[in-house]
């Protein structure tokens, strides 16, 4: 606890609430260290209604509604299942926190917690910003000819149509859907990994636009569709002063797929690596301002400009990585599959063994 409130103290946007002001929005930061903590006992139960009280608690952590008000909007929950065995469950809102995030925080709440442990004093290096500087910085630096540009761009690429992707689904589309999400998980074996690599570098592309490549193929295979569009998630800390803060910085861009019937597996990745290069170019523009600009027909059962998402991690970049405590052996814990933001959403991750893929879809 002693460890999550020094954190807290180092970053204003853990500190933060939203408060409306003439109709206005805005950052309020906290000058305390406030954040929400629980602690349960699960020790006493049978093993498997342990399992069962465990999995109930950690959907119940992480459904439960956060208050954007009055905050807090970092919750952890700690949770004895025995006296050598405990789960730490942590999570904050969308709205300070994104996938960077994680593992800054998980590294510093090991630096205290380690210091703290030893009763020594812990001095990381001062933060040059804090995150509603950049909120400043963003807003000053994306002025209207800054914005008409990337619109131009984006409108070029995406056109005037914007189609829903008709993916095969078991029934009918109805105005709206649950947000119960399923997960598929599955292996490619270091050797395939390892080609894949080498394919990629023979076009001069990344593993990533290989990957999206293949994807794109996937999508135009099983919806009959020759314009597929994807939506990327991109870190948006492009800035040296960001990348040690926990805040949300990152940005959604969508890159669309033309696949002619007589395409190479070459024509395809050279096309996925020259509009991969020129969205990261033109990636300032907010998602939601280029919704705005572009106003596609909004339908409460698909989400606007695509309906499916495309993510890679980085090997080192996950949350357990960087965690190192005193004592302790650090585990990630299975949890519950989280809501469906999109239809489906593909994870790709770099390990030791070769790629990860994970398909996250909605039940619905």
């Amino acid at each position: 606890r002693s460890a999550a409130a020094a954190v807290v103290a180092r970053h204003e946007s853990l500190r933060t609430r939203f408060a409306e002001t003439d109709g206005v929005a805005c950052q309020v930061v906290g000058e305390m260290a406030d954040f929400g903590w629980t602690t349960s006992d699960l020790a006493g139960l049978e093993e498997k209604d342990r399992q069962e009280a465990l999995q109930r608690m950690l959907a119940t952590g992480t459904g439960t509604p956060f208050d954007l008000v009055n905050g807090p909007l970092l919750r952890l929950g700690l949770i004895r299942l025995a006296d050598e065995e405990h789960v730490l469950q942590v999570a904050m809102h969308h709205i300070v926190s994104d996938a960077w995030s994680m593992p800054i925080l998980m590294k510093e709440f090991a630096a205290f917690y380690n210091g703290a442990r030893r009763g020594e004093a812990v001095e990381l290096p001062a933060l040059a910003i804090q995150y509603g500087d950049y909120a400043l910085w963003q807003r000053a630096w994306l002025d209207e000819e800054v914005v008409a540009g990337q619109v131009a761009y984006w409108r070029g690429r995406l056109g005037a149509e914007h189609p829903v992707l008709q993916l095969p689904v078991d029934r009918p589309r109805t105005g709206g859907r649950d947000t119960a999400g399923g997960l598929v998980e599955l292996a490619v074996p270091a050797d395939l990994s390892k080609k894949l690599g080498h394919l990629s570098q023979a076009h001069g592309a990344t593993l990533f636009m290989t990957l999206l490549s293949a994807f794109q193929l996937l999508l135009y295979r099983y919806s009959g569709q020759s314009q597929i569009r994807v939506g990327v998630p991109v870190a948006g800390r492009n800035r040296l002063e960001t990348q040690d803060l926990i805040g949300f910085f990152v940005n959604t861009l969508v890159l669309r797929g033309d696949l002619a019937g007589s395409m190479t597996v070459a024509e395809l990745i050279e096309q996925a690596r020259i509009r991969t290069l020129e969205a990261q170019v033109h990636q300032d523009l907010p998602f939601a301002r280029l919704v705005e600009e572009l106003q596609p027909v909004r339908d409460l059962s698909s989400s606007p400009l695509f309906q499916v998402m495309f993510n890679m991690e980085q090997a080192g970049m996950g949350v357990t990585s960087a965690v190192g405590l005193d004592g302790l052996a650090v585990l990630p814990q299975a949890g519950a599959v989280g809501a469906a933001q999109y239809d489906l959403v593909l994870n790709a991750g770099e390990t030791a063994d070769g790629l990860t893929l994970g398909f996250a879809y909605a039940r619905d």
